[in-house]
């Protein structure tokens, strides 16, 4: 199933079968002159570790120009398949505490969670690269999953994307990162780094990203030193002095979405707790496999939202994020005009959250129902929000 969504005159984003990639094609493609000097309209952030940034009245999308190597007569494609999980069939699986499912070869103890983190800091990077270099046109295309190429060849034969440019794979990162090493400034400035000691970190990484034009690292991963030696890193969430949850997302209101430098749009996205879950040698709570998708986080970089994982309501600690979140949702509101809609992605669903929230004495599936869903919802709704793209696994990856 496609679902087109007109978000722009000139873009078309195309959502399929639950996953949204960004894969924002436009109503011609832009000239590789239209930016021949490369540079960005933005001033980039100086020095490693600083954060601190200059509200302006410009959104990435109408400041960014096409850079000169637009690759105009093709279109790139990376396969993510071995780093990917087909989270649906296990969706109702109940893991072993120490061993995920036999059937994803990931094997058991420690081992089979850094070969998950690792697959995950891939798919991250790759994800937020996507949602840059495609901000104006359908340039790189990544493979979840096998139905990713029957995709593919539907959007041609139908001639709504791609029809008209060649298909060049990348066989592996190395390729990847010299492929696209030459579309820097202004179409990818950098990267930034989040702290999987403090998880909540990686939404905040993903909003600047789409920010500031970077692709998402995680602090002591593989591929930190291989990425940031192409991407350097502008910005590093280890050296921000949050001394919690809250005073972050404080910061992020304040500092992006009051000042109009991301957002409105707001959207849930699992932070890093399953990946600080595993680190530490256990299974993430809840063993949800969707949270090791990155479903919308392509769009999100690309759409310039504000991402974040909070729970919206006291009864299910921690009770202060319920604050933080309807900080988030009436800064917002006051950016969109008294007689539209904010436009919201997905509802907090995260198994994170754990609380007796209709006081029955035990923490079961109606507690997340109403303390996390159906909170969410009326929040929304006081707020004149509405729900664009559902969930926020979209009910399927593959």
């Amino acid at each position: 199933m496609l679902v087109y969504s007109y978000l722009s005159q000139l873009s078309l984003t195309l959502v399929r079968c639950g996953r949204a990639f960004a894969l924002l094609c436009t109503g011609l493609i832009l000239s590789c002159s239209a930016n021949p000097a490369g540079q960005s309209t933005d001033a980039p952030d100086a020095g490693r570790g600083q954060v601190t940034s200059q509200p302006d009245d410009k959104s990435p999308q109408t400041s960014i120009k096409e850079p000169a190597v637009c690759d105009a007569d093709r279109y790139y494609t990376f396969s993510v398949e071995a780093q990917s999980l087909n989270w649906f069939p296990y969706y109702a699986h109940v893991w072993d505490k120490h061993c995920p499912p036999p059937s994803l070869n990931l094997g058991c103890g420690q081992a089979a969670f850094d070969k998950q983190i690792d697959n995950y800091d891939t798919l991250l990077f790759a994800s937020t690269l996507q949602g840059l270099v495609n901000r104006h046109g359908a340039h790189l295309y990544l493979h979840h999953h096998a139905v990713d190429k029957t995709w593919e060849s539907e959007l041609k034969s139908e001639q709504i994307a791609l029809h008209d440019r060649q298909a060049q794979p990348i066989a592996d990162m190395d390729g990847l990162l010299k492929t696209f090493k030459r579309w820097a400034n202004p179409r990818i400035e950098g990267s930034v780094v989040w702290d999987a000691a403090k998880p909540y970190t990686l939404p905040i990484a993903i909003t600047l990203a789409g920010a500031h034009n970077l692709v998402v690292l995680r602090a002591n991963s593989a591929l930190l030193d291989k990425v940031s030696a192409v991407f350097p890193v502008k910005m590093d969430l280890r050296h921000q002095p949050f001394a919690s949850k809250q005073q972050a997302y404080a910061w992020l209101r304040t500092s992006y979405l009051d000042t109009g430098k991301a957002g409105p749009t707001l959207a849930y996205l699992t932070d890093g707790a399953h990946t600080a879950e595993h680190l530490r040698g256990r299974m993430f709570p809840g063993d949800e496999v969707d949270a090791w998708t990155t479903s919308l986080v392509d769009l999100a970089v690309a759409k310039n939202v504000v991402a974040y994982d909070l729970s919206p309501d006291s009864r299910m600690p921690p009770a202060a994020d319920a604050a933080q979140f309807e900080a988030l949702l009436k800064s917002a509101r006051r950016r969109v005009p008294a007689d539209e809609m904010l436009e919201v992605w997905g509802l907090p669903t995260n198994r994170k959250y754990r609380g007796d929230c209709d006081g029955n004495g035990t923490i079961d599936e109606s507690d997340f129902v109403q303390c996390l869903e159906w909170t969410a919802v009326q929040r929304y709704s006081e707020n004149g929000a509405a729900l664009r793209r559902g969930m926020n696994q979209f009910y399927g990856e593959g």
